[in-house]
């Protein structure tokens, strides 16, 4: 008799099996299997309970400092238009991300190269694009058309969005967790009501739906990355999705904003980064905000919740403050964005803590579960042991009574 034990495959799932054998009387050899657990539950708990590495919280603090600087380098950047601004700085990220690209593809298995064509998956892949594309025109053109207290808000949405998609999928959201993004969303309203209002454009219906649109792009953009990443490398996953997004805004800033100048007389054209005095600030966007912010986010989203992102970004007005000030582009963070960026933080903070405790949680019922089903084979097993015993001792009971015959 022979017993088999976990196997696994590249993608880290694993299955147990239990194997027996044994010779039938007429010499034939028979074998059956059963597979306790199969692949794709299995497949869906691990994505369901993400399991927190070790890196994952320096991954997003420094990803969240990363994002929080590209509002300083936007500001350096003068008399550029935004939608073709925003298409330089992924136009370059996707550069610096098709290496690695290039690198998982060629290690890939046939079995990941055909789930990855999947149409499904590739339907995933273009929404994420279509959502990072809208996330970054929505947002920016918001800027122009609303007021800082409303975008400082505004920008610390997602976790109350990604809060209540959850809620509707019929997710448990614990207390804690619930706790954090009261504190989140608190501390913006605290910038917000702080901010000074004297310098700000004319607040619009139209310009505060363009910039909470903008939040729920983002929440869609890392939810379809939570999706993904569960099991797809992060550069075949992180290089599409941004090329499109750059092929979406390229095409939209040459719509709206023309091939060379806009309309109002800004920079724009699907290249314009090229010009000296935009390209060092392209690559500091393309290798800051791009590849350490937006490529960890996604690095992380395999090992913690879309909430715990979502929860870091609410930090970026406070960060992005002390950044700007820092390169003189912005004045000094007022008292109320201190503290309204530190209760942002202690939010983020208590969110982080309580997702980890809900994962061990939920990793150890797993555990438990998997176990169970371990000892109903070994049970099997001892039944099969049993049989196999039984008739051992029949045959020779059969052979003791042919022996004492005359």
């Amino acid at each position: 008799m022979t017993m088999g034990g976990v196997s696994e495959d590249r993608g880290g799932n694993s299955s147990w099996t239990v194997k027996l054998s044994r010779r039938n009387e007429d010499g034939t050899e028979g074998a059956y299997e059963q597979i306790v657990g199969a692949a794709e539950k299995e497949q869906d708990a691990v994505d369901a309970i993400p399991s927190r590495q070790w890196f994952v919280i320096p991954v997003v603090i420094f990803a969240t400092v990363a994002i929080s600087a590209a509002g300083a380098l936007t500001k350096l950047m003068t008399n550029a238009a935004p939608i073709s601004q925003a298409a330089w700085r992924l136009q370059l990220t996707s550069l610096v991300l098709l290496p690695g690209f290039i690198w998982q593809c060629c290690r890939m298995t046939d079995r990941e190269r055909q789930r990855t064509l999947h149409w499904t998956n590739v339907g995933v892949i273009l929404l994420s694009a279509i959502s990072l594309a809208f996330h970054f025109g929505l947002w920016i053109w918001s800027l122009d058309h609303t007021s800082l207290p409303h975008s400082l808000l505004l920008v610390s949405m997602p976790p109350v969005i990604v809060a209540a998609f959850e809620c509707l999928q019929g997710k448990y959201l614990s207390r804690g967790e619930t706790i954090g993004v009261a504190l989140g969303v608190g501390g913006a309203i605290v910038i917000a009501a702080g901010s000074k209002v004297e310098m700000d454009v004319e607040v619009s219906m139209l310009g505060d739906l363009a910039a909470f649109m903008g939040a729920v792009a983002f929440v869609a953009y890392i939810s379809a990355g939570k999706h993904l990443r569960g099991w797809m490398p992060l550069y075949v996953y992180a290089f599409p999705v941004t090329a499109g997004a750059a092929s979406i805004l390229t095409l939209a800033g040459m719509s709206l904003e023309g091939l060379h100048h806009s309309p109002s007389g800004e920079i724009s054209g699907p290249f314009g980064w090229l010009r000296k005095e935009y390209v060092l600030l392209n690559l500091m966007l393309a290798l800051g905000p791009g590849f350490v912010g937006h490529t960890g986010f996604n690095a992380v989203l395999r090992h913690c919740t879309a909430l715990l992102v979502a929860m870091a970004t609410t930090v970026e007005p406070l960060l992005g403050s002390v950044i700007a000030w820092a390169l003189n582009v912005s004045s000094v963070p007022g008292l109320w964005t201190c503290i309204g960026g530190t209760v942002m933080l202690l939010g983020t903070l208590w969110v982080s803590y309580a997702s980890e405790q809900e994962s061990k949680s939920g990793q150890d019922e797993v555990n438990r579960e998997e176990h169970a089903e371990l000892g109903g084979a070994d049970g099997l097993a001892s039944e099969q042991d049993g049989l196999e015993a039984e008739q051992a001792r029949e045959r020779r009971r059969n052979l003791l009574r042919s022996s004492e015959r005359p």
